[in-house]
């Protein structure tokens, strides 16, 4: 039985290096902006970096949701790009609705049939993107856009295209290249003119797992429109020897460990706020869940941090090669941070669940009994379901990234043994391994059904509304105990995925 979140993991398809034509692993179109001249993509918030848009790794029509996680752009000050200021009326670089959308360059993400050409506003919106405009973007001042491709695992042959013209006049624009986001070195400096004119700029041969273009744009002599860009290469599939698996199963097991202890951490909060136990150093209930009282979840934390012991120095980063190496994928160099979004993922799920009010809705078990008990029940069940689809996924992971691979009936059917490349890890998010051959016997439907089965007996069967008790989540118009259970399943399963998507680097 699996379980998993499509929408936010990407099933990546491995290229082979070599193909005749690569694909696009990052590309914009920048229909995502609200208007002519505004930066923001949801007509209130200033938005001075932009999510890809389109990815032919991307899984589903290959654009929209899992594209965004595969590049960004930025005019922010990061990586060498312009700072655009807010509000100030006189951003140097803004989408215009001058010329609509360019011409040129629309069919770069096609690749093969089926596959959808930049401006396809229709799909973009039914995977959620909000406005969908004809936009190219402009710089009526010098500045510099920077745009980054991360696809996970290396990739090779980059190239990058866009379309360009001017409003009058000609326009220069410079092509920079750096793997860093640091150091960059120029590779061409193209000249826009008025005419709607393709341009293909081949980047520096090498593999990289993360790649960033600069254009520096002058409208000196013509101001420069750019639209449809992307950036194109061929992954490469990546096998991991025996020091990286170390080093990601070291990771994963402690990452594991945080979820776990975050998650325990919420239900004292909740049990303490109900029978009225003091929450110091937290004010609140909602304050509580990631307060960390007794220091538990820093303990695991630092299992993967600890500069001396931790998993990352003693099996990723130390200086011996033949006892640390950094993986080709499924890796997150910033470990501290992955941490954070782990415990996130976990504090998250309980608002999901009890909603976001600073007493999480909490009742009093004396005055309240069988609400209390009903609600602490579920949050319980939950979160042992949440945290046996991580632990099932920690399991998973340490048998596909085994050096020759690991016992097939203990792996998803749809991924490579041994793992190549971070597609196969994401198999693993929601594998149910014993549930394979007996779907009862598996160990995350098990969670499933004893949640389902808890909401009957300690909330409805003992007169309890669901509405009354987590009206407040995002499950709480659900009225009865399979559908409150399906519902916060995929809660389980969202915030799992969101965790291991962090610490993963998926």
């Amino acid at each position: 039985m699996k379980l998993r979140n499509l929408i936010a993991s990407i099933a990546l398809s491995i290229s082979v290096v070599g193909n005749a034509q690569a694909d696009v692993i990052a590309g914009w179109d920048f229909s995502q902006y609200f208007g002519d001249g505004l930066l923001s993509i949801d007509g209130a918030t200033f938005t001075d970096t932009l999510n890809a848009n389109y990815s032919n790794l991307d899984p589903t029509l290959n654009l929209g949701t899992e594209s965004a996680l595969l590049g960004t752009m930025y005019i922010n000050g990061q990586f060498g790009s312009t700072d655009v200021p807010e509000g100030t009326g006189s951003e140097e670089i803004i989408p215009s609705q001058v010329f609509g959308s360019l011409a040129s360059n629309l069919d770069a993400p096609v690749q093969q049939v089926g596959d959808n050409a930049f401006d396809s506003h229709n799909e973009l919106q039914s995977e959620g993107q909000q406005f969908a405009e004809f936009l190219a973007m402009t710089a009526a001042e010098v500045g510099s856009i920077v745009f980054q491709a991360d696809p996970v695992a290396d990739g090779q042959n980059w190239i990058f295209t866009f379309g360009g013209r001017t409003f009058s006049g000609t326009a220069s624009v410079g092509v920079e290249f750096s793997t860093d986001g640091s150091s960059y070195a120029l590779v061409s400096t193209e000249n826009l003119t008025t005419v709607d004119t393709r341009f293909e700029i081949t980047l520096p041969a090498g593999a990289a797992g993360s790649v960033f273009v600069r254009m520096n744009l002058d409208p000196s002599s013509g101001q420069p429109f750019i639209d449809n860009v992307a950036i194109e290469g061929n992954v490469v599939a990546n096998a991991l020897n025996k020091q990286a698996g170390k080093c990601l199963n070291g990771l994963n097991k402690n990452y594991n460990g945080v979820f776990k202890a975050a998650t325990k951490e919420a239900e004292k909060c909740v049990k303490d706020a109900s029978g009225g136990k003091s929450l110091a150093p937290a004010a609140n209930a909602l304050e509580c869940l990631g307060a960390d009282r007794k220091g538990k979840i820093q303990t695991f934390k630092n299992k993967n941090e600890d500069p001396a012991k931790g998993s990352n120095a003693k099996f990723c980063t130390c200086a011996d090669p033949n006892k640390c190496e950094i993986p080709a994928f499924g890796y997150q160099a910033d470990v501290p941070g992955a941490n954070d979004a782990v415990i996130a993922a976990a504090v998250g799920l309980q608002t999901d669940l009890l909603g976001n009010a600073a007493d999480l809705g909490v009742f009093d078990k004396t005055t309240e009994k069988n609400e209390s008990k009903c609600q602490q029940t579920v949050q319980k069940d939950l979160n042992k379901l949440s945290q046996t689809i991580f632990k099932e996924f920690v399991a998973c992971k340490k048998e596909i990234t085994k050096v020759g691979g690991g016992k097939a009936s203990k792996l998803p059917a749809g991924a490579n043994n041994p793992a190549t490349g971070a597609s196969d890890l994401v198999e693993c998010v929601g594998f149910d391994s014993k549930g394979q051959v007996d779907p009862s016997k598996g160990k995350i439907v098990k969670a499933a059904a004893k949640l389902a089965s808890d909401v009957q007996k300690q909330c409805l069967d003992k007169g309890v509304t669901l509405g009354g008790v987590f009206g407040a989540g995002n499950c709480g118009s659900q009225g009865n105990a399979t559908d409150f259970a399906n519902c916060a399943a995929g809660l389980a399963v969202n915030r799992v995925d969101q965790a291991i998507s962090a610490a993963d680097s998926f």
